[in-house]
């Protein structure tokens, strides 16, 4: 008997060099396979069948999702699929692949030619079943969407899956999968930030792994941003330390200042900086309650980064409605606190928390233990002014320190010289000071500029 089993696989491997008995073949095994064990009476069927394939669940709710469909699209049974999904590249590459996002400075970039949208277009399997050739083996590949359900009612996202089923039991074929679909989703020049935004139930939904912010770009008073480099990095060597001293395992900063002074901009460089994926919550919405933003931030990895922005929405008088009409759950000071430091907080999380407004911030959101440490952001000295505008005017000889002359230190933020320096030409970079007063204008009393 077992002469007889050798001899039968013998002739098989033996004719799966031949391309197109190799397709036929396995798809007709495969397809028999699954329909004939699929009528054996439940747990054994069942048995058989993992006994004798892989099977690889993905859901939409993580990273490898998105890298499966981006490394399908690359794929060449994907130009003969008649069952397609269009996405979009969240990034733009040069001429030399790296990817880039738009500059700023003195330099910019045409609106993007029909061309160039079109090869930011992935075209990817869509929903159904697939039988495809990888490598000389041969998958199949399930695509399903469902709107999923939370307390019995529809959420609006949707929910999406692959499942990738081939014979046999080795893992070599999905790792080679896994590698090349990470080498394809990453920037060329290794700088990204993976950004997940809360659904304001217990997921999060991934947003889109972007192009990195360099920390060499960012201007902040001397050694401000070092020094939090650091101070996270020791945190996230000190989990012993903690424990011993029995202080919960976490840590918490307040970025507080006026708008434009480069709050989000520093998170997007430490997260670049740290390799942390950026979780982002924006409670400005109203939208999620203390329970399921718990649960969500349980399902984080470690040595990510934390982002909630507009602290001070918290707790607001604001009546916010839902598509539906009805009233969604609201995350109350009280919720927000015994996420922070309560007995169920996340251990190993790293919270930032930002806002425009600190003297609206409720007393029991800043009181000692919940806010590990407070940093200002204002706007810029001089100091950050000078180096701003030696970014924006290279040749500039005597004009910068003229035009530093003219203007008193923490008058304009970052963000108000920016655009100052963006629409004005070296020779009337002090003769157009006036403009720059009615930017500042345009955004303290909000008038269009």
């Amino acid at each position: 008997m077992e002469n007889m089993l050798n001899g039968i696989r013998l002739t098989i491997e033996s004719q799966l060099a031949n391309q197109f008995f190799t397709g036929g073949f396995l798809l007709g095994l495969m397809g028999t396979f699954l329909i004939v064990f699929r009528q054996v009476p439940g747990k054994l069927g069942d048995l058989l069948i993992n006994r004798f394939t892989t099977r690889v669940y993905v859901d939409s709710m993580q990273d490898t999702y998105h890298w499966i469909h981006v490394w399908m699209s690359y794929q060449d049974f994907g130009h003969h699929a008649r069952r397609l999904s269009i996405r979009i590249r969240n990034a733009r590459s040069n001429q030399n692949g790296i990817i880039i996002n738009r500059p700023t400075g003195e330099e910019y970039l045409p609106r993007e030619s029909v061309s160039q949208k079109r090869e930011r277009i992935i075209f990817s399997l869509g929903e159904g079943r697939h039988f495809v050739c990888y490598h000389g083996k041969w998958l199949m590949l399930e695509l399903v969407r469902e709107k999923p359900q939370a307390g019995g009612k529809e959420i609006e996202a949707v929910y999406e899956a692959i499942t990738i089923r081939y014979l046999g039991t080795s893992r070599n074929i999905m790792e080679e999968i896994i590698e090349e679909a990470i080498r394809l989703v990453t920037p060329s020049d290794g700088q990204y930030v993976d950004l997940y935004s809360w659904n304001g139930y217990t997921d999060w939904i991934r947003l889109k792994r972007c192009a990195g912010r360099n920390p060499d770009t960012l201007i902040y008073r001397p050694g401000l941003f070092d020094n939090i480099t650091a101070e996270i990095r020791q945190f996230r060597e000190s989990r012993q330390w903690y424990h011993d001293l029995g202080i919960p395992y976490k840590k918490t900063f307040l970025l507080h200042g006026p708008p434009g002074s480069g709050k989000t901009s520093m998170v997007m460089a430490l997260s670049t900086l740290l390799e942390s994926p950026l979780y982002s919550i924006d409670l400005s919405t109203g939208i999620g309650d203390a329970n399921s933003l718990l649960f969500a931030l349980h399902n984080i990895p470690e040595n990510s980064i934390i982002l909630i922005e507009d602290i001070h929405t918290v707790g607001s008088d604001r009546k916010i409605r839902d598509n539906s009409g009805r009233d969604p759950g609201r995350l109350t000071v009280e919720g927000l606190t015994n996420i922070l430091d309560g007995a169920l907080s996340a251990e190993g999380t790293m919270i930032i928390l930002t806002t425009n407004y600190p003297e609206l911030l409720d007393e029991r959101l800043i009181r000692s233990g919940r806010i590990d440490r407070k940093i200002y952001l204002g706007n810029a000295c001089h100091d950050q002014i000078r180096h701003l505008a030696k970014k924006f005017y290279p040749q500039a000889n005597g004009e910068i320190s003229e035009f530093l002359k003219s203007i008193p230190e923490d008058s304009y933020s970052m963000a108000q010289l920016q655009e100052y320096f963006l629409q004005t030409p070296l020779q009337l970079l002090c003769k157009k000071k006036a403009e720059l007063d009615q930017i500042k204008r345009g955004f303290i009393d909000g008038e269009v500029v």
